[in-house]
């Protein structure tokens, strides 16, 4: 069961009515009455909860249809310019990989270099046995069950020589990407 804020905890955002002081429990029928009470107010605020994930849900699925339309509109426009600048990118983009519009600034960049295993038939199984067995392959092998440390291999990936690489099974990737970003 998840446990709840207590109505007046200061780091909620939503003001709640001062609670007037319940009278102390002084005998087993008093903790009887409060426990009934605290089980009526707890299905009050489920059945709150569920009136209230009704309405969400009822609202997500009005909004569902058109949101799907006004992504099907752009997803269709943004390939339409994609296409074309892909078409005409020596006389778009002379001199730089981006060009500016009124209300956008479109272009080219570079993924985030990734980790990618050397061949089609390397696994990545292969890859971890074989950094086991490299001098300076263990520092790139998480434990107890051992793992590749792609992040660890990306943040050193400069001072990796080409023979390294191939030892390991191992190369760094990069791919271009097109893209639209608003100015607004």
């Amino acid at each position: 069961m998840k446990t709840m804020k207590p109505i007046n905890d200061p780091k909620s955002k939503i003001k709640s009515q001062k609670l007037e002081p319940l009278p102390a429990i002084t005998s087993p029928e008093n903790l009887d009455a409060q426990i009934c009470e605290i089980v009526r107010l707890r299905a009050a605020r489920a059945a709150r909860v569920a009136e209230l994930e009704a309405r969400v849900a009822a609202v997500q699925q009005e909004y569902a249809k058109p949101l799907a339309d006004l992504d099907h509109q752009l997803l269709a426009r943004e390939n339409a310019v994609r296409v074309y600048c892909h078409a005409h990118r020596a006389e778009l983009f002379p001199a730089k990989k981006s060009r500016e519009t009124l209300t956008a600034v479109i272009g080219f960049e570079l993924t985030p270099h990734r980790v990618e295993t050397a061949g089609r038939k390397v696994t990545w199984k292969l890859v971890v046995g074989s950094l086991l067995g490299l001098d300076w392959g263990p520092a790139y092998v998480r434990q107890p069950e051992p793992q590749l440390n792609k992040d660890a291999l990306l943040a050193d990936r400069d001072k990796f020589t080409p023979a390294q690489l191939d030892a390991a099974g191992i190369r760094f990737a990069q791919d271009e990407q097109f893209y639209i970003r608003s100015k607004n």
